[in-house]
């Protein structure tokens, strides 16, 4: 995102923190002496407001401030943002009142059901995530939380940013950086409780609310002469699939050459073709993470506003997503985008947006490559044309045998250059702890004009100065700049303490076998994912709304 208009970037960092009173109030012995906007710009005085001195001028501080302590009248894009958002709480019962400084979140997939069975309520408890490995994500059947679970945990919060130096970071950084420390803390924490059933949580509606706010800035900018209200269609909903993932992976298993490697690399590389497809449009649109409502097992959902260019920026970068996957990957995966028009209205029932658009996506993939297959009414018959070798040719790459091998490098197994690259990918992932992300091709792994490449702490300390717009760290939340986020993956592998932590061979794994010394495998599948996605919420379907951010980040932790 742009860093060159600070007001965009403090209307989004108000609207990412203001309900964070809600946090602050919840740890206090007699928190119903303010309400929670007080709470939060005390918090926000106290923990942030110095902070952010040398980066936000002082109208622009005010910004932030003001999203936090007058959201519910005095900022009107917030103010609206927090009312769309908002419209994903199911409202309890009459005559039942929750307590919001005692009831825990009511875990998601406890609320899950397709079926006519009736759902036993689990809950989460509150701590910070990656405290337990992950292990804290697992609900627990204990209802009520205590003012000191709540206070241990703010306290913990407050004591992170108090540690972090943000004179040297941009405001896109910060705005990253404060977007993961809120998942880090209050992924946990329910957004409402008393009128509403606390199962969305605060880190859910902050992030929603603050991707709404930035559209309607967005939409109103440029459509002055109109006054936003929730039938205001300054949303547009762009959704992306990815075609082909499976044949594309589990292909490795026949072949030869590396495959454990490559495996990994090729697990790999989807979930980062469908990351980096949705950085690319977040940054198309300049728009921060917040707006990538979902991503997960391939496809996601973003969230731009409805603008005279949005159309034409969305078929530009289908294009480039097509001659990418045909050139680079021969065709075997597709990605295909599409988008509806939203308004603030139809975003408050999000399963039937997402049913619509799901449509648009489906019909896309039933026609990959499109934009290279057909110009101006006609067929150029140079795309259907690829590189052919044939199984046996000396040049043939010896793992996949469809490619010929590489030249010009070192290259004992003969491979192609996506073989190439798989198994190096495949080495490296296991041993390294970052991951970082270029918007150029310069560097080691290229996905369209972007480029990634993963570092151990050597390669951090010495590549500062390359500066790529994201750097994570993988599968721990430990931030630490110039890290400014986290991501989980599948990295670990066996390995043999007696031989220098060498990687266990398949050779060895199957002579520990009981019986014929053969090797097995175990695959994965979350099904009728869709089905749970748009009707999974309610018995009188189909509900859903944003809960399915709740879901998805939580599968693709343990898948």
């Amino acid at each position: 995102m742009s860093n060159s208009d600070t007001t965009r970037q403090s209307l989004i960092l108000g609207a990412l923190l203001h309900d964070i009173g809600k946090f602050a109030q919840r740890a206090q012995d007699d928190p119903t002496i303010r309400d929670h906007s007080q709470w939060g710009e005390e918090w926000f005085q106290n923990n942030l407001a110095e902070k952010l001195t040398t980066i936000f001028s002082l109208d622009k501080k005010e910004i932030i401030r003001s999203a936090i302590s007058n959201h519910h009248y005095g900022e009107p894009y917030i103010s609206l943002a927090d009312a769309i958002s908002a419209g994903e709480r199911i409202e309890l019962r009459q005559e039942e009142k929750g307590d919001p400084f005692t009831d825990r979140l009511i875990s998601v997939f406890s609320r899950i059901s397709i079926s006519d069975d009736v759902k036993k309520e689990k809950y989460h408890k509150l701590s910070p995530l990656g405290a337990e490995h992950l292990g804290e994500t697992f609900p627990i059947d204990e209802k009520k939380c205590s003012v000191k679970e709540y206070a241990e945990l703010l306290s913990l919060f407050n004591r992170e940013i108090k540690s972090i130096e943000f004179n040297n970071l941009s405001p896109d950084q910060i705005i990253d950086l404060i977007y993961f420390l809120l998942w880090k803390y209050s992924w946990c924490i329910p957004s409402a409780a008393y009128k509403d059933e606390p199962d969305v949580s605060l880190f859910d509606h902050l992030k929603t609310t603050a991707a709404i706010a930035i559209c309607l800035y967005d939409y109103s900018i440029e459509n002055r002469d109109q006054t936003l209200n929730l039938d205001s269609t300054a949303f547009c909903l762009i959704g992306g699939d990815i075609a082909g993932i499976q044949p594309y992976i589990f292909s490795v298993l026949t072949q030869q050459g590396k495959v454990a490697k490559r495996l990994r690399a090729r697990s790999l590389l989807v979930q980062l073709i469908s990351e980096v497809a949705a950085h690319k449009i977040l940054q198309t649109f300049n728009l921060p993470l917040c707006n990538l409502i979902i991503s997960a097992g391939g496809n996601f959902y973003i969230l731009v506003p409805n603008l005279k260019e949005t159309s034409r920026k969305i078929e530009e970068l289908q294009k480039e997503f097509d001659e990418w996957t045909l050139t680079q990957l021969n065709a075997e995966l597709s990605l295909s985008i599409a988008s509806i028009r939203s308004s603030g209205r139809d975003l408050a029932n999000f399963s039937k947006v997402l049913d619509r658009l799901k449509a648009e996506v489906n019909y896309g993939k039933y026609q990959p490559h499109k934009s290279m297959f057909s110009s101006n009414g006609r067929w150029p018959e140079q795309e259907f044309l690829r590189p052919e070798v044939i199984e046996g040719d000396e040049k043939a790459c010896q793992g996949c045998h469809k490619y010929p091998r590489k030249e010009g490098e070192p290259n004992e197994d003969n491979l192609c250059e996506r073989c190439l690259t798989d198994t190096k990918i495949g080495q490296l992932l296991p041993r390294k702890k970052y991951l970082a992300f270029f918007n150029n091709q310069g560097h080691q792994f290229k996905i369209f004009n972007y480029s990634f490449e993963l570092w151990d702490e050597k390669d951090l300390r010495d590549k500062l100065t390359e500066e790529p717009y994201l750097t994570l760290r993988l599968n721990s939340p430990e931030i630490r700049l110039p890290v400014t986020g986290f991501k989980y993956l599948t990295t670990h592998i066996p390995t043999n303490g007696e031989e220098k932590n060498q990687p266990v061979s398949f050779d060895d794994i199957a002579n520990v076998s009981q019986g014929d010394k053969l090797l097995g495998y175990v695959k994965v599948d979350v099904d009728r994912l869709g089905d749970i996605l748009r009707y999974g919420f309610d018995p009188e379907k189909p509900k859903g709304k944003y809960r399915v951010q709740g879901i998805k980040p939580t599968i693709s932790r343990f898948t």
